[in-house]
C-alpha cells in the first residue's frame, strides 16, 4: 500500500486528542477501580486494544498534525460490484409485488 499524507486542521487535531485522552483515562479509572474491588476478571471484556491504539494514533497526529491514507496498490486492489445510483427501485418493486399478487 502506498500512503498519501493529508494535513488535518489544528480544531480536529485536538478534538480527536482530546476526546482519545478522555476514553484512555475513563479505561484506566475504570480498570483500576474494577481490580481494586475484586472484579478484576471484568477487564478483558473491556475493548483496551481500541483504546490504546486510538490513545497511540491521538499522540502520534498530535505530533505530525498528519493523517497518512492508505491505498491499494496493484494485486492489492479489488474492485467491487457497484448499484447505480439513478435505478428506480420503487417502480421495480411495484412491479413485482403486483406479478406475486396476480401468480396467486
Amino acid at each position: 500500500m502506498t500512503g498519501l499524507m493529508i494535513h488535518v486542521s489544528t480544531r480536529n487535531v485536538n478534538n480527536f486528542v482530546r476526546m482519545a485522552n478522555r476514553r484512555y483515562n475513563a479505561y484506566n479509572d475504570a480498570k483500576n477501580y474494577l481490580e481494586s474491588t475484586g472484579q478484576g476478571a471484568i477487564v478483558e471484556y473491556l475493548p483496551s486494544a481500541d483504546i490504546e491504539y486510538m490513545k497511540q494514533y491521538a499522540d502520534r497526529l498530535s505530533e505530525t498534525g498528519t493523517l497518512e491514507a492508505k491505498r491499494p496498490t496493484g494485486s492489492q486492489y479489488k474492485r467491487s460490484k457497484t448499484v447505480s445510483l439513478d435505478t428506480d427501485y420503487e417502480s421495480n418493486l411495484e412491479e413485482m409485488v403486483k406479478s406475486v399478487v396476480r401468480s396467486l
